[in-house]
């Protein structure tokens, strides 16, 4: 079996004098499709320095693999610690609040805890379909348990929480 056969020699690891020259392109921000193929521009007649996009990511992004430092990833310029591939879709909305108003925006009094009344809430579920609301003061952290027998939809919650 010839050497671009064997999968497992596509890595980085084994070739130091790789390893290098692609952390020194990734400090100088080049992307790892620039890098990849600017290796096989400057190498055409060694197949050793030549690796993929794919491989440069996975090396990157995969700490099992040891490639690189674990801190190498913050030299991409999207200094993201998790790649997104871009195949990759996101919900269309499914599990996601609708309306939702970030905890950052609330006042700077409720932020503090300087007075009570306010409160923040959270639905613990058991085994389904058996869920409770906790709802806790954020100055006196008080909290008030809920049970939700008729399930756990925003509108049993919003009625089972009507009292408090």
């Amino acid at each position: 079996m010839s050497a671009l056969a064997d999968p497992k020699s596509r890595s980085c690891a084994p070739r130091p004098i790789l390893r290098e020259t692609i952390t020194a392109k990734l400090h100088e921000q080049w992307s790892p499709q620039q890098i990849s193929a600017w290796l096989r521009r400057e190498h055409p007649a060694d197949p050793s320095m030549w690796v993929s996009h794919e491989t440069i990511y996975r090396c990157l992004y995969i700490p099992s693999r040891k490639v690189f430092d674990s801190t190498v990833f913050h030299e991409l310029r999207t200094d993201r610690p998790i790649r997104r591939p871009r195949g990759k879709k996101r919900s269309h909305g499914r599990g996601r609040i609708r309306n939702m108003v970030s905890i950052d925006l609330r006042g700077a009094v409720a932020n503090d805890r300087s007075e009570p009344g306010h409160l923040e809430g959270d639905l613990v579920f058991g085994i389904r379909p058996s869920a409770v609301a906790t709802l806790v003061d954020r100055q006196s952290r008080v909290t008030h348990v809920v049970a939700l027998p008729d399930g756990y939809r925003a509108e049993t919650v919003a009625d089972a929480l009507m009292p408090i």
